[in-house]
């Protein structure tokens, strides 16, 4: 079926159940961000276990992508890290067979070269076991470290000999630079050395794709290099569907999010205290009461909307610290006003991005839709409560009559 706009919005019931999968096996070094890139990729927030130990995916763990919920459209394995690249790479070269054909070796003398029975091989092992059986291989690289250590050299030498196309997901970008007290700059990247060590080993499909800074846009470049690399015209099309899915479901995202926020600045406006049978001696001190009250008032809608916005961009309560909610020096007072519940909110899991200011940027400005309005960003700033907050009181003498509001 095609709109009039030109857009094919559906194939036939015939059509969908002749849909062959794409496999796509997600590799890398151990705690790389593999588990946290699929979590943002397929918008599931449980999938998978994700913190900061080394080699937290034992198993090979596959997250399936429906395309309306129908037909499954792909199949993305998070795989264990590689820890043996080196020790594999050396027992590749001594193998007779490779030695006879003069250093030339593909996937199957990869995984002839892995022991079977050997504990310290068996992350790799199932690794390129999920490899030999995807159709597209893609490799994340934290940019944050640097591509010249011997591990990461070998798992590239070894990736360049597998015959799959593999994408290369850059992870952890960060900053090219960012400046210190003292004016210099100190990098927090080494994209420069990693486009130069994947240029000379022949990598040249590479993706931005930084599982903690969402940005839509990179999220469709993906998809859109992921169609390139399919080989069936069936897989290709409704991957293109799914791409056209993905950037309705954005819309509606920030069309809810502005509700959200216009609701959220009607109620601010909204709130005022009166108090009546206030002494002239005493109303100063009365006024700084009410302004409390309705600081607290405010800080708690301003929760409100974040907890709205959280919901609305497939974000999870409870997975960091509170400190995600607070942005300036006020947070002891802070406590008072928020329960529990609120210190331990965070985000994380299906399009994780950066929190900024205790509101999560949803990278509504990457949209290509014509609209600047960034959300994240205007929340960031209005969530320091009092800081931008300003009130108008007046005291009535001869009705001894004080009121206040926002």
């Amino acid at each position: 079926m095609i709109e009039d706009n030109g857009l094919e919005t559906r194939l036939s019931g015939e059509q969908l159940s002749e849909l062959k999968p794409l496999v796509v096996a997600v590799v890398g070094p151990t705690n790389e961000g593999k588990t946290s890139l699929l979590r943002t990729l397929t918008n599931d927030p449980d999938f998978g276990c994700v913190n900061a130990f080394t080699g937290t995916t034992v198993r090979a763990e596959i997250q399936k992508v429906f395309y309306r919920g129908i037909a499954e459209i792909l199949q993305l394995i998070d795989t264990p890290g590689f820890q043996t690249s080196s020790e594999i790479m050396e027992r590749v070269w001594e193998s007779p067979e490779v030695e006879a054909r003069r250093g030339e070796y593909g996937l199957a003398e990869i995984l002839g070269a892995i022991p079977l029975d050997d504990e310290d091989f068996r992350h790799d092992l199932r690794a390129w076991r999920e490899i030999e059986r995807s159709d597209v291989v893609i490799f994340v690289a934290n940019v944050a470290e640097n591509p010249n250590k011997s591990l990461l050299k070998n798992t590239l030498t070894l990736l360049q000999h597998i015959g799959k196309p593999t994408l290369v997901a850059y992870n952890n970008l960060g900053d090219a630079e960012r400046p210190t007290s003292t004016g210099s700059p100190v990098r927090e990247n080494f994209q420069r050395e990693w486009d130069e060590t994947l240029s000379r080993n022949s990598f040249f499909l590479v993706q931005r794709y930084d599982a903690h800074r969402r940005s839509f846009q990179d999220e469709v470049a993906l998809f859109e290099k992921l169609v390139a690399l399919t080989r069936d015209e069936l897989t290709q099309r409704v991957l293109r569907l799914e791409i056209q899915e993905r950037r309705a479901r954005e819309l509606r995202r920030l069309g809810n999010s502005r509700t959200i926020v216009a609701e959220m600045l009607l109620d601010v406006a909204a709130f005022q205290q009166e108090e009546t049978g206030v002494e002239l001696a005493d109303w100063k001190e009365r006024q700084k009461e009410i302004e409390r009250t309705l600081r607290e008032t405010v800080l708690q809608r301003e929760h409100e909307a974040q907890s709205a916005l959280l919901e609305t961009w497939g974000f999870k309560f409870g997975a960091l610290d509170r400190e995600a909610l607070v942005v300036d020096d006020d947070s002891q007072e802070r406590d008072d006003v928020f329960g529990d519940d609120v210190k331990k909110s965070g985000a994380v899991g299906a399009g994780v991005g950066a929190a900024i200011g205790g509101i999560v940027d949803v990278a509504s400005a990457g949209l290509t839709f014509g609209t600047g309005l960034t959300i994240g960003a205007f929340l960031g700033g209005l969530i320091g409560g009092g800081g931008v907050m300003a009130y108008n009181s007046k005291y009535d003498k001869k009705r001894k009559r004080l009121s206040s509001r926002v």
